[in-house]
């Protein structure tokens, strides 16, 4: 009679509702742990797709350029006018006029004079943040 009680117990722990919503848990948290890092692993692999995708479209566009450069490079008229700037080539047929300014940049230019040599010498009794002003701000030295 004893065996039978614990045979009852058994079933009724077993056979229970109880039981079986806990070992439904168990298998629900065992299957979804793994599951749920494979949907994080894939979320991830599909961002590093994305940004490679990316990334091919950017150097597809810089490697299209490169070829127009290449393009450009390898043409006659590139060929033409490097000659002309670089190598002061011409065609033949063709007129080469020089101009040359007239020392326009040297006009532009100050001129040292006893003033500004005043201005620039150290050992002046004028102190050295007045002679900067008056190097950088004063017209009448320049």
């Amino acid at each position: 009679m004893l065996f039978r009680k614990k045979e009852s117990k058994i079933k009724l722990f077993f056979f229970n509702q109880t039981s079986y919503f806990l070992v439904g848990l168990v298998l629900l948290a065992l299957i979804s742990y793994p599951l749920s890092k494979k949907i994080f692993q894939n979320y991830q692999l599909n961002n590093e797709v994305k940004n490679l995708n990316e990334e091919i479209k950017k150097m597809e566009s810089h490697n299209q350029e490169l070829k127009n450069l290449i393009g450009y490079l390898d043409s006659k008229s590139f060929t033409e006018e490097e000659a002309r700037l670089s190598l002061n080539l011409k065609k033949s047929g063709e007129e080469v006029v020089v101009i040359k300014n007239n020392n326009e940049e040297a006009k532009d230019l100050p001129a040292v004079t006893a003033q500004t040599k005043y201005a620039l010498t150290p050992g002046k009794k004028e102190p050295l943040p007045r002679r900067w002003w008056n190097y950088f701000f004063n017209r009448s030295v320049f």
